[in-house]
């Protein structure tokens, strides 16, 4: 069975335009589908003109050398193996939908917003937003409708309010995070159910979980995110060494606490 694990809630997707690379299934798939021709298939503009790619950035032409926009080539062997496991994994029609969801979330993050007379957003480019409705199989008025509004629950009733650009562009930044996590759960979810039988006969004891955290982060300029970020890293740093180092020299059940294990094992303290 396996079992994601949130650590940062509303950081768990990295979209928010920077100069760093972005997930990697998104490099892999879009340099794959440009090797197979088939950009246009899923309305994606060539050369990797696209926000969430991020690939060119003015003021930060130095990479790193894993960054992922670096190797094309290996982008798509990389993809090419993850296509062998899906059909492995007996994916079928649904490596389709999940092919259509990237494309809808990197065709999100290309949605932009004018202001209208109310001083409200409006949607600037309307052929963009049906593309992702279409994607995603859903109406292409009430997607667009979404991107400019929200309703707020008072009293039993519902009121509408309009959006202005900066929060559109917030909420629409957001919507493209919450596809890509809840894509992440739905494959997760698949794989379970295809590992069903092997739970039946062993039942949940076997366990898989999967950590996708923030390593150190030190930037010109820091928040409360990278506060909170090395802070949990130092955490679990610190509760690796007690696991891996203070717990295993105790003496198999001859101490019960750490007072005893002074007079149970010769070590020092550094």
């Amino acid at each position: 069975m396996l079992q994601p694990l949130t650590v940062q809630s509303d950081r768990d997707l990295n979209f928010i335009v920077g100069y760093r690379s972005n997930f990697g299934i998104l490099y892999y798939f879009y340099d794959a589908m440009e090797a197979r021709g088939k950009l246009h298939d899923f309305k994606l503009p060539p050369e990797r003109k696209l926000r969430y790619l991020r690939d060119k950035i003015s003021g930060y032409s130095n990479r790193c050398a894993s960054d992922k926009r670096n190797y094309h080539r290996e982008n798509i062997n990389i993809f090419e193996k993850i296509d062998e496991i899906m059909i492995l994994m007996e994916f079928d029609d649904a490596a389709e939908s999940i092919w259509k969801t990237l494309s809808a979330i990197l065709l999100i993050g290309e949605i932009s917003f004018i202001i209208n007379t109310d001083n409200e957003a409006d949607v600037d480019d309307m052929k963009l937003s049906n593309f992702v409705a279409e994607h995603l199989g859903l109406d292409q008025k009430k997607f667009a409708w979404s991107l400019t509004n929200y309703c707020l629950i008072r009293k039993g009733e519902a009121i509408r309010h309009k959006y202005i650009c900066e929060e559109a562009l917030l909420a629409r930044d957001i919507l493209a995070c919450t596809l890509y996590q809840r894509l992440v759960d739905w494959i997760i979810n698949f794989i379970n159910l295809k590992l069903s039988v092997t739970r039946t006969l062993f039942g949940s004891k076997y366990l898989v979980s999967i950590l996708d955290f923030f390593g150190f982060e030190c930037f010109n300029y820091n928040k409360v995110e990278q506060l909170i970020v090395n802070t949990v890293n130092e955490q679990l740093q610190c509760y690796y060494n007690q696991r891996v180092f203070i717990w295993e020299m105790l003496p198999l059940g001859s101490c019960k606490n750490h007072d005893e294990l002074s007079t149970s094992i010769l070590w020092r303290s550094i």
